[in-house]
């Protein structure tokens, strides 16, 4: 993502770590590597709670089957009045997309969408589900709440 997502976002965005966890046991591997990424756009970042939200699509249908991130550290020259600019949400896409397939980013892992519940009721463990796309439902920016000042997760 250093390569691909990182060049995509305000200066004022960095990231520090790249965390993977192996889903298939509760005592699954973990994997964290230290990095240090900034946002390749030289322009002020939209608020810390303004985000694009990728959806992130498996082969299978209903809740369990999608996921989504919100992307922080947007350039606000790349938002009109709430709405995203269409080149940046091709280029934001195609870098999400790199990551789709096993082994993509890292050998031996894969981005999943993790399914906890069926039919209402947790699962005893949850489940991965490969990603098979990353697109955008809408062009607007979203908000996430827990990232206001004053709001705590």
């Amino acid at each position: 993502m250093n390569t691909t997502l990182s060049p995509l976002l305000s200066r004022d965005q960095s990231f520090t770590r790249i965390r993977a966890v192996d889903l298939g046991s509760a005592i699954g591997l973990v994997q964290e590597t230290a990095t240090t990424a900034v946002g390749g756009v030289d322009v002020e970042s939209a608020p810390n709670n303004v985000a694009a939200c990728v959806s992130l699509r498996t082969a299978q249908r209903g809740r369990s089957g999608r996921g989504r991130n919100f992307v922080p550290g947007i350039p606000n020259s790349v938002i009109t009045l709430n709405t995203l600019d269409a080149t940046f949400i091709t280029d934001l896409l195609d870098a999400y997309n790199t990551l789709t397939g096993a082994g993509a980013f890292v050998a031996g892992w894969e981005l999943v969408v993790l399914s906890r519940v069926t039919a209402g009721a947790p699962r005893a463990v949850g489940i991965g589900i490969p990603v098979t796309e990353a697109t955008m439902v809408g062009n607007s920016v979203r908000s996430m709440r827990s990232r206001e000042i004053g709001h705590g997760a």
